[in-house]
């Protein structure tokens, strides 16, 4: 996939790879898993590997929030298949302190908080974002109806401009949360 209209030739020198899915587990519980892989088309060398060859995996990591239909994280499991440093690993343990954290307003801006620096791992932070987002895709349907803060289907309304609280889906789907425009 490219969107590159520019009549440039262009040569790739490095693909990133971001990968989500939700599962429903048997205990009623959800696994939103997050998977992240670097590679290059190119050789590389990398101080504690030696020479990662063409398209090897320079960072490949993965995330699993296990999760409730009210988004309250219960389980949280980093791992790093591949890293460019022989100290990556020693960071994951401290992704489990994203349980009890709830999915919702707030909750990016807390976990980027919590991982900041030194706390965290570069990569494995940003799949925090991409997990969130799929966790609401994969239970907008059981998420419940529209409450005080206008949760419904697991979006915000006033969360995106599709969802704007003076738009017309408002207006016709959540007519309870429809405010007009000033």
């Amino acid at each position: 996939m490219s969107i590159n209209n520019a009549p440039v030739a262009r040569t790739l020198v490095h693909q990133r790879e971001v990968i989500c899915r939700g599962y429903a587990r048997e205990d009623g519980l959800w696994d939103i898993e997050g998977y992240l892989c670097d590679t290059k088309p190119h050789s590389v060398f990398l101080s504690d590997r030696g020479e990662v060859k063409p398209h090897e995996p320079i960072h490949e990591m993965r995330l699993c929030l296990t999760l409730d239909t009210q988004l309250l994280i219960h389980d949280a499991r980093a791992e790093m298949l591949n890293h460019p440093h022989r100290v990556c690993p020693a960071i994951t343990g401290a992704y489990r302190s994203l349980v009890g954290m709830r999915i919702g307003a707030g909750f990016l801006s807390a976990a980027r908080q919590r991982f900041r620096g030194v706390n965290g791992c570069t990569h494995l932070s940003e799949l925090i974002g991409p997990v969130a987002t799929t966790a609401f895709q994969a239970l907008w349907d059981r998420l419940g109806d529209p409450g005080e803060g206008g949760r419904r289907d697991g979006w915000q309304v006033g969360g995106c401009h599709a969802l704007r609280a003076d738009g017309e889906i408002v207006r016709e789907q959540f007519p309870a949360l429809y405010r007009p425009a000033e």
